[in-house]
């Protein structure tokens, strides 16, 4: 991973974090890269250098991988997130592009291939993208993501009431025309007609921050416009999916879906989906991988790291006391991990898992960057 610095279009300094592909010795490519734009959520949260599962696992298939710390992120003084106060889809937007722009001009980024994903805030992000400005990304991924900042802020969780008052003042105000206005102005929901390149959605049905109808109400306006949509759910998951099977198939699948849009390599699909809960609600064709006439089929790696050990997912061992996650351990076959996960399975397997392992044990004991290399 690099540190990158760019300034904006009004003069705000965006810390960035870059990761390409191991056999690429330096922070420039030799030549321009298929790149995935990967926006982190929040909006008060931050990137931050270090290891990350979802930069390796990208990298690793052959893009460069590029995270922004856009106004509103935190760690940068309150000035910058005031900068971001009724800014969405505007300014916060603009400042992606802006770096997309800027790593184009480094000559690190293709242009015409370029991905943007993202979950929760990302998501929106990711709506905004195909949206706003259909011309600069070649797909997106929204993963939990919102297409109606009304109904978002109409309804949402008790446990927000807290803090209601600062999201109005950040977004809008659902409660006044004005601030209703606003908010119709900068939801995707109002500009699907806009959408012109590939979608695959994610969600949870059992999210209630972003409610799964945040993803259901953009997809039926695609559809009643014929525009084509991948529309993945999740019954038994949240803001976010945490049981393996359903995270090798989310992971699985949007590997095949970058693999056909951008050209990257793409880990063999075996049993990537068993055991998974995920269903299909609008367009399948995403999971026929061997039928797509547009895949270079010399890219289908049977060599690839397994896509769990690059990502860095939940498959605990073992140890003397309670569980802990492994660190720096081997590469494994997909089918391996699937049927030593298997053999644990229990009701209560994730509870377990996590039994004495805090949240700093789990950022920390991901397999080591050497180990992926």
């Amino acid at each position: 991973m690099h540190a990158v610095e760019a300034k904006s279009r009004d003069g705000l300094a965006l810390v960035s974090y870059l990761t390409l592909p191991a056999e690429v010795e330096g922070d420039r490519p030799p030549k321009p890269l298929p790149m995935v734009l990967i926006v982190h959520g929040g909006p008060w949260a931050r990137d931050i250098f270090g290891y990350r599962g979802d930069h390796q696992w990208l990298a690793d298939r052959g893009y460069a991988v590029l995270s922004v710390n856009y106004r509103g992120s935190t760690g940068f003084g309150k000035a910058f997130i005031a900068a971001s106060e009724k800014e969405h889809a505007r300014k916060i937007h603009d400042d992606l592009i802006d770096m997309v722009e800027w790593a184009i001009e480094q000559g690190i980024a293709q242009r015409g291939k370029i991905a943007i994903f993202g979950k929760s805030y990302g998501g929106l992000a990711s709506f905004v993208g195909a949206t706003f400005t259909p011309e600069v990304f070649c797909c997106a991924v929204p993963v939990v993501g919102i297409s109606n900042l009304q109904t978002l802020l109409e309804s949402m969780p008790p446990y927000w009431a807290g803090f209601a008052e600062n999201i109005y003042r950040s977004f809008g105000d659902p409660r006044t025309e004005e601030g209703r206005k606003l908010l119709a102005e900068r939801s995707p929901i109002n500009k699907v007609e806009n959408i012109k390149k590939p979608m695959l959605i994610f969600h949870g049905a059992n999210d209630v921050r972003c409610k799964v109808t945040e993803s259901d109400t953009i997809v039926a306006a695609m559809q009643a416009k014929n525009i084509p949509v991948t529309y993945i759910v999740y019954p038994d998951e949240g803001h976010g999916f945490n049981k393996p099977p359903n995270r090798i198939s989310y992971i699985a699948i949007a590997e095949a879906f970058f693999a056909r849009h951008l050209g990257g390599a793409c880990e063999a699909i075996v049993e990537d989906l068993d055991g998974s809960s995920h269903e299909v609600r609008a367009s399948a064709d995403i999971l026929t991988t061997w039928a797509w006439p547009d895949i270079d089929r010399r890219r289908i790696r049977s060599d690839a790291p397994p896509r769990m050990s690059l990502y860095g997912d939940v498959y605990a061992r073992r140890r003397e006391g309670p569980y802990r996650f492994i660190q720096n351990r081997p590469r494994t076959s997909v089918a391996a991990l699937k049927s030593d996960a298997a053999a644990e399975k229990s009701k209560n397997r994730l509870s377990r898992d996590f039994q004495g392992c805090s949240f700093f044990d789990f950022c920390n004991n991901f397999p080591s960057v050497a180990d992926i290399r």
